[in-house]
């Protein structure tokens, strides 16, 4: 991931599985192990050539993170009616610190321990 001025660009790789736990034990047979759980419910929308994702977790803020080009973000973003400053280009550690200093609880962003 690097940082190109107040955004944030980082390569993202999908793809889709028939059979999860078949997956879950290749990974694990080549050695990968859990390190992160995120268990959060997610609606996406387009707006032109941005996405938007609203993201909901156990216990934390509602996300909303917006992606593509400069220009587009700065539109989709714009049509929201939410102010500019509070769309940080921080990665998902930041925004549980900042939940938990300003709320004094524990943010949870899985329901398994």
């Amino acid at each position: 991931m690097h940082r190109k001025g107040e955004y944030r660009a980082r390569e993202e790789w999908e793809s889709r599985v028939d059979d999860p736990k078949a997956t879950l034990v290749v990974l694990r047979r080549l050695g990968y192990k859990i390190v992160v759980r995120i268990d959060r419910a997610v609606e996406q929308y387009r707006l032109g050539d941005a996405t938007l994702r609203l993201e909901w977790y156990p216990a934390m803020d509602v996300l909303l993170e917006v992606e593509g080009a400069p220009d587009d973000i700065e539109r989709a973003i714009a049509a929201t009616g939410l102010p500019r400053a509070s769309f940080l280009p921080e990665s998902l550690p930041y925004f549980t610190k900042a939940y938990e200093q300003r709320t004094g609880k524990v943010a949870q962003v899985s329901r398994r321990p």
